[in-house]
């Protein structure tokens, strides 16, 4: 198994052997104030071996950061290889749309990985910003 496509995106989902993406490939989010929710979807495209097809594959997907300011979030999906095989040089695709929801409490980067097992397939990455300054700029100050 192969990630092909790995994204934020504000609406997905797999129709079918497709991927509809809106808002897809989010490089940041911003937030009025913090904390708040975050809420998208993990969306790609999986690509199956030969040795894939014909079974059922978990997945799992995680949105999380390395500063402790996202609420981890954890999902898993079925790669589904019941599908007759493709030409030959045609890699049988799987596309995948995992709706995700979760507290965000300050600037941060989130990040989501995608799983085979303990095997990382892929990682993806935004940043969370405020418009909200940290400090009262100087003109309001004493």
């Amino acid at each position: 198994m192969k990630l092909e496509a790995l994204l934020f995106a504000t609406t997905a989902s797999a129709d079918g052997w497709l991927l509809a993406v809106e808002g897809g490939g989010w490089e940041h989010i911003k937030y009025d104030f913090l904390p708040g929710t975050a809420a998208g979807y993990v969306a790609g495209m999986l690509t199956l071996d030969d040795a894939e097809l014909g079974e059922l594959t978990e997945v799992a997907v995680e949105v999380f950061d390395d500063s402790g300011q996202v609420e981890e979030f954890r999902a898993s999906m079925i790669a589904n290889g019941n599908r007759p095989n493709t030409v030959e040089g045609a890699p049988v695709r799987v596309p995948f749309a995992v709706p995700f929801m979760t507290v965000v409490r300050g600037p941060t980067v989130m990040k989501a990985r995608l799983l085979l097992g303990d095997e990382e397939l892929g990682l993806i990455a935004c940043s969370v910003q405020t418009t909200t300054p940290d400090t009262i700029p100087d003109e309001f100050g004493e």
